[in-house]
């Protein structure tokens, strides 16, 4: 969704959307971990898509990042002091 839509075009929703998608995908990573960790032959692809899902989730929590830092004013000038 993140790649799609720039995040001030965003609705609260799809925002909230993203977060929920993030948090299901580290869950999944937690769990995918957990199994690595009970294994005594662990399978490397287990680890190698623990980093793409991790990747995935970070894109996803950008925009949401973008957003809030946005609507408080943290970016730009503002976050440099510039501006009050």
């Amino acid at each position: 969704m993140s790649r799609l839509i720039y995040h001030a075009d965003m609705t609260a929703v799809q925002l909230a959307d993203c977060c929920r998608q993030a948090w299901a995908i580290m869950r999944l990573c937690e769990l995918a971990a957990w199994s690595l960790q009970q294994q005594d032959t662990p399978d490397p692809n287990i680890a190698d898509s623990i980093g793409q899902a991790q990747k995935l989730a970070m894109s996803l929590i950008e925009p949401v990042q973008d957003a809030l830092e946005s609507h408080e004013g943290l970016k730009g000038d503002a976050a440099e002091g510039g501006e009050t």
